[in-house]
């Protein structure tokens, strides 16, 4: 009888354990799923109390409108007069006030295409102009200006002239000091020709020393 009661005993505690593990097994999925639900929420939450910060002077991925070159607009192209267009250019020449208006200003802007030396005038305001910190020359590369806006072929404002009205500008890149690296074969050129000059000086006075 005794050994009777052990095998009971014995069989109860296996069940007893038995049945510990499949409760464990059945709640700890569940409380994982409750953990990764918490957090999924305080992440939601963190990403609505941070919101989102807007730059309205960064450049699009995409956008509904594409860049147009300058050559296009530099050749006449009738397909986009009265059209809003977008360009980017190097700022190159200077800052010319317009007659009829103190606010307004005439820039212009030069294809960054170093075989290309199309360039577009283009009206804005005095406070876009400021933007512009360089204007390019020998020694310096203009800013770099993306400008969107009306072109006229032959504007009626301006006595038919080509232009471009200024909606929007956005600086691109700052102008930049030109780097102006000297040639290797235009330095051997120049010593060449002070060395050759040198020696047909010698051989001129040594000729005229003989013929006295």
């Amino acid at each position: 009888m005794k050994v009777k009661r052990v095998h009971i005993v014995q069989l109860g505690f296996m069940l007893l354990v038995a049945a510990l593990l499949s409760c464990c097994t059945v709640f700890t999925p569940i409380a994982w799923a409750d953990e990764e639900t918490d957090e999924s929420a305080s992440d939601m939450r963190s990403v609505e109390t941070r919101g989102n910060t807007v730059n309205v002077n960064q450049m699009p991925d995409s956008s509904f409108l594409y860049n147009t070159d300058i050559a296009e607009l530099f050749d006449a192209e009738s397909f986009h007069d009265t059209q809003m267009v977008q360009v980017r250019g190097e700022v190159v020449g200077d800052c010319i006030a317009d007659e009829t208006d103190g606010n307004l200003c005439w820039i212009t802007l030069q294809s960054l295409d170093e075989d290309d030396s199309s360039v577009i005038t283009v009206l804005m305001s005095r406070e876009q102009a400021a933007l512009i910190d360089g204007y390019g020359n020998y020694d310096v590369t203009g800013t770099e200006l993306q400008v969107r806006g009306i072109y006229y072929l032959s504007c009626p404002e301006h006595q038919g002239l080509s232009d471009l009205h200024a909606q929007e500008v956005t600086v691109v890149a700052n102008a930049t000091e030109r780097d102006h690296e000297g040639h290797p074969g235009v330095i051997w050129a120049a010593i060449l020709a002070v060395g050759l000059g040198l020696l047909l000086l010698f051989v001129y006075r040594y000729m005229r020393e003989r013929s006295k």
